[in-house]
């Protein structure tokens, strides 16, 4: 009452030991198939995870650009209606300062060449490169 039912003809036997090989063979597939399935839905989900990141941070970093050239743009709108407004006076502190700071650069020397008839275009002549 031990081991199961054999039959006479080993051929028989060997056909069923095959089928049901066969059958676990199948059974096994599948399995690694499901299995492969879900791994690449892992894959995708997570792809499309990385691309919604990369698209969201693209937006935050272009609205803050925005945002940023809008606030510029305010200011020098702003700094336009201040110089409109302010007259004559805004213009000579500016003059005044732009000759402040070609004083600062000044070496002390006149240059030799002079383009025009304003005194304030010179240009120093060019300077021979030694080699």
């Amino acid at each position: 009452m031990f081991g199961g039912m054999t039959y006479e003809n080993p051929a028989i036997q060997k056909s069923i030991d095959e089928t049901f090989i066969a059958q676990q063979l199948k059974v096994v597939s599948a399995a690694k198939f499901e299995a492969q399935q879900k791994e690449n839905e892992i894959i995708e989900l997570a792809a499309k995870a990385n691309a919604e990141k990369a698209r969201l941070e693209a937006k935050g970093k272009a609205e803050a650009r925005l945002e940023e050239a809008k606030a510029e743009a305010e200011a020098i709108t702003l700094v336009n209606k201040a110089v409109a407004n302010s007259g004559p006076m805004l213009m000579q502190i500016r003059q005044l300062e732009v000759e402040k700071a070609r004083v600062e650069k000044w070496d002390g020397q006149f240059p030799h060449t002079m383009l025009g008839a304003n005194p304030n275009i010179l240009f120093a002549p060019p300077q021979a490169s030694a080699k």
